[in-house]
């Protein structure tokens, strides 16, 4: 591989690419694609250069396949944390569509997973079917958080699976739920294997409220709940009744309007406790945060109201496209014969943008 002294895409390129702009299809022949397959650009590196002191720093790095789409982009961690950076991942299928997207932080140095990486993937129909995220806290201490989707053949989702797992050096504990495909609940199940070691398995009803409880402490069952629901004819809930076939007791919650009347009891009907309590309505399960689906989007050059162009040639004979607001000169490309960015520069800043690439 040579360097190559020069620049970067065109105006449609903007540093800190992340997930909202990256594109969904990787058009080979649009004009920013084709022109970078044509000139075989392998990465696009990325200078902020101060206009006094010209001291130059590293802005960006991208990497493109050989059909021009870009498929990975490295900038400083947003953080400022020395030798850290922030990098961007995208694979496409043959026809240019995304199948996977991921992000995260890396240490300079090593060039390995530094803080975390996030990472969705995509099916045939563009649509999220998987999404994991880890996050690295140090040596043995890790949170990976995990979403599974199912979805029928007419695209419709139908079912949803979130599990989280959490390693440190005093607690190893695991959470998976199963959901229908409107996000009501199956099952749960938690395992805490240190540093007490117990199992809790829920299941829920349609509407997400549960039907059966069954507590583990140190592979021992010490609870085992059945839940049952009754219901007027417009649906509303006036009584709950929970059954525990290992602590032998019954209990009952009667709801009316303003108030619940609760017992507990044994199997035989002695009564432990009555109370009357102001109305809450039954818990349902909590739900662990969905993921927020990167939405992937077509970079455009964003248009400004009353912006005119006027391109002139310089000494070198390189096309210098200036950008106007009112008369007033807001910033300027440079380009070279071959089409490619050599310097971009705004009015407001005391930087330019320079660029340099390395080629297949």
């Amino acid at each position: 591989m040579k360097i190559v002294s020069a620049i970067a895409l065109t105006i449609t390129f903007i540093s800190q690419v992340n997930a909202q702009n990256a594109p969904s299809v990787c058009i080979s022949d649009a004009t920013e694609t084709s022109n970078l397959k044509q000139n075989n650009i392998l990465q696009q590196w990325e200078y902020k250069v101060d206009k006094k002191t010209k001291k130059k720093m590293l802005n960006s790095v991208c990497e493109f396949a050989r059909n021009g789409c870009m498929v990975q982009q490295i900038v400083p961690a947003a953080n400022g944390a020395n030798h850290t950076y922030s990098f961007y991942e995208w694979q496409y299928t043959e026809q240019g569509k995304l199948l996977t997207y991921s992000e995260g932080e890396i240490d300079s140095d090593s060039a390995k997973v530094y803080a975390f990486t996030e990472r969705y993937n995509y099916n045939s129909a563009g649509l999220v079917s998987n999404y994991r995220k880890d996050i690295y806290e140090g040596l043995m201490s890790q949170t990976s958080d995990k979403w599974t989707y199912t979805y029928s053949g007419s695209g419709e989702k139908t079912e949803q699976g979130f599990s989280k797992i959490i390693v440190r050096k005093d607690t190893i504990y695991n959470d998976e739920i199963r959901y229908s495909g409107n996000g009501t609940p199956i099952e749960r199940i938690l395992n805490n294997y240190s540093p007490k070691g117990f199992s809790d398995y829920h299941k829920y009803d349609g509407e997400g409220l549960p039907v059966e409880y069954i507590r583990y402490e140190k592979d021992k069952m010490v609870s085992h709940k059945m839940y049952s629901y009754d219901y007027d004819k417009q649906g509303v809930l006036l009584e709950e009744n929970v059954t525990d076939g290992i602590g032998k007791t019954n209990e009952k919650k009667i709801y009316s309007k303003d108030k619940i009347v609760y017992t507990l009891m044994n199997t035989k009907g002695k009564v432990f406790k009555s109370s009357t309590d102001p109305y809450v309505a039954p818990v349902t399960i909590a739900y662990p945060p969905f993921p927020i689906a990167h939405k992937q989007t077509e970079q455009n050059t964003p248009s400004v109201k009353g912006m005119t162009l006027k391109e002139k040639t310089d000494k070198k004979n390189n096309k210098v496209v200036e950008h106007y607001l009112s008369q007033k000169l807001v910033s300027s490309e440079t380009y070279n014969s071959k089409g490619l960015i050599v310097e971009r520069n705004t009015q407001d800043v005391g930087f330019s943008l320079q660029y340099e690439y390395t080629v297949y």
